[in-house]
C-alpha cells in the first residue's frame, strides 16, 4: 500500500528560537505510521535549494489525531524548504505524493528587528562608555502615544510610516521607514546646555550601527526638534527622525534582502 500524506494545508510551525514545531491532523484513519520529513535551506536571492537534506519522522494516526515533530538547529533569518512524503528525498520531484511548504524561520520580521536593533544601541548610553548621560528606560511602542517614560533620562521609539517600491525583476521590496524617536532628561542644571549633551548622545548612539545589524541598508537622521521646560520640573526633550531604508524578498517580511 503505498501511504499519500494528508495535505500541508493541515501543517502549521511554530518558531521559536532555532527550532521549529511541524505539527500535521491526518483528515482520515490512517492506523498507526510514519511518514518522513525532509529539509534544506533555501539560499541565495534565486532561492537555490541546498543539495543536502536532513530528515526526521512524523507518526500520524487516526483522524483528527494530531501529530508534531521538532526540528532544531534551525539558522535564523533563512528560508527552509520542508517536504512531508512517503518517499525517499533521492526520489521527491514535484509532482510527486509528497507535500512542500517554505518556511521563513524568524522571530520577528525585519522591521520589527530594526526597531529593536535602535533601541538597543540606545541603552548603549552610559557614562562608562563615554557619553554624557546615563540612559536609565528605553521603550519601544508601537502606536505614538501609548506609553510614557516612567524613568529619567529616557527614550521612546515607534515607527510612523513606511514607503514601498516592489521590484519584480528582483524579487524584492524596498523599504523607507520613518521612526521617532523621543529621548527626554530631567536637568536642574542649564537646561539649554544639557540638551546640546542629550542630543549628541542621542546622535552618537543612533549613527553606531547604520546597517542596523545587517537588516537595513542605511540609517539617515532626517530631522531633529528641542523642546526645553524650566520650571518646577525642568525638562529636556529630543525629537529625531529617522529614516531607515531596508529590502525584503518580495512578499516575505521576514527575509532581508
Amino acid at each position: 500500500m503505498v501511504y499519500i500524506p494528508p495535505s500541508f494545508d493541515n501543517l502549521v510551525n511554530d518558531l521559536t528560537g532555532n527550532s521549529a514545531t511541524l505539527t500535521i491532523t491526518p483528515p482520515n484513519d490512517v492506523g498507526y505510521v510514519q511518514t518522513n520529513i525532509f529539509y534544506r535551506r533555501i539560499t541565495g536571492p534565486n532561492g537555490i535549494p541546498e543539495s543536502t537534506w536532513s530528515s526526521g519522522g512524523i507518526y500520524i494516526g487516526a483522524a483528527g489525531v494530531q501529530g508534531l515533530h521538532q526540528v532544531s538547529g534551525l539558522q535564523v533569518d533563512q528560508l527552509y524548504e520542508f517536504i512531508l512524503t512517503a518517499e525517499s528525498a533521492a526520489d521527491y520531484s514535484p509532482p510527486s505524493m509528497a507535500r512542500r511548504v517554505v518556511i521563513s524561520v524568524n522571530v520577528e520580521p525585519v522591521h520589527l528587528r530594526i526597531l529593536e536593533n535602535i533601541a538597543t544601541w540606545l541603552r548603549s548610553i552610559t557614562k562608562v562608555d563615554g557619553y554624557n548621560f546615563d540612559i536609565r528606560q528605553v521603550k519601544t511602542i508601537r502606536t505614538p502615544g501609548q506609553a510614557g517614560l516612567d524613568e529619567y533620562p529616557g527614550a521612546v521609539v515607534y515607527e510612523a510610516t513606511e514607503e514601498r517600491n516592489d521590484t519584480h525583476p528582483i524579487g524584492a521590496t524596498t523599504n523607507h521607514m520613518i521612526i521617532y524617536v523621543e529621548g527626554w532628561f530631567q536637568s536642574y542644571e542649564n537646561v539649554d546646555i544639557e540638551i546640546e549633551r542629550w542630543r549628541a548622545d542621542l546622535e552618537i548612539a543612533l549613527l553606531q550601527d547604520r546597517r542596523r545589524g545587517g537588516d537595513a541598508i542605511t540609517t539617515h537622521i532626517r530631522a531633529v526638534q528641542k523642546a526645553a521646560s524650566e520650571g518646577a520640573e525642568p525638562f529636556g526633550g529630543i525629537f529625531l527622525e529617522l529614516d531607515v531604508h531596508y529590502r525584503t524578498d518580495f512578499g516575505n517580511p521576514y527575509q532581508r534582502r
